[in-house]
This record gives C-alpha cells, structure tokens and sequence, in this order.
C-alpha cells in the first residue's frame, strides 16, 4: 500500500477530513493529493512527520514497514520517541549512496554533532533534570 492510501486509511480511522488534516499540517490539499494519485511518490521526512503527527499514527505504518497503524511512540516526558526501523532505514539509504569520501564526511559530520550538546541525549536529560528541580 501506498504513503497516501496509507495516508487515506488513516483518515478514515481518526474520523478526520482531508481538510482538517490540511489545516492540521498547514500542507496544500494539491500536495496531498499528490501522494494519494502517484503511488510512487514519497515526501520528506519532515512531512511525513507532520502528517503522522496530526493523524497520530507511527511513521513505521505511513512508511509501508508495518501493517498495523499504531499511535506515535511517546517517552515518560511526552517527548516523540521515533522508531528505530525508520531512522536506520532513513540513514542506510542514505549512507549507501555516498561514495567513499561522501562516507568518511558522513562518519566525520555525525562525530562532530555529538560533540555539540544541543544535538545529544545529555541536553535533553540535562534539561529535563532542571525542570524536575
């Protein structure tokens, strides 16, 4: 099944309109109906980050790498927990094709933004322990 009939599906199941799903994500209807017309067409991660967020399903399911919608993961903070499979998925694809030194500035880019405390894990436990105190 395709990201729209995937997108449709999710329509029917939440009670929401196209309209509303559009007002929701602040999307074109024409950008949707894209989606819906062309099987073959996928957006970005960032939207279909919106569109799983209005219609709080997982993108696991909108991806097509699971059968069964689920609402969006969430951790004890509220805080959006993204699946695994997606992210790695995202990132092989990505990785795989880059050549050699595309490669070895992707390895280099990723140490660099661990070091960079907005862009780690030890921000948000550091931000959330100052907002428990």
């Amino acid at each position: 099944m395709s990201f729209g009939n995937r997108v449709l599906d999710a329509l029917v199941m939440r009670g929401m309109s196209r309209e509303e799903l559009y007002a929701r994500t602040d999307l074109k209807s024409s950008y949707l109906v894209g989606y819906i017309k062309n099987p073959n067409r996928s957006p970005t991660l960032s939207t279909a980050c919106k569109i799983a967020l209005a219609l709080d399903v997982s993108l696991d399911y909108l991806a097509g790498l699971i059968d069964e919608p689920r609402p969006i993961e969430r951790d004890e903070n509220g805080n959006i927990v993204l699946s695994e499979s997606l992210l790695q998925r995202q990132l092989g694809d990505g990785f795989s094709k880059l050549n050699d030194e595309g490669q070895m500035k992707a390895v280099d880019y990723v140490r660099d933004l661990t070091e960079l405390e907005r862009y780690t894990d030890r921000a948000k436990n550091e931000a959330s322990d100052a907002a428990g105190a």
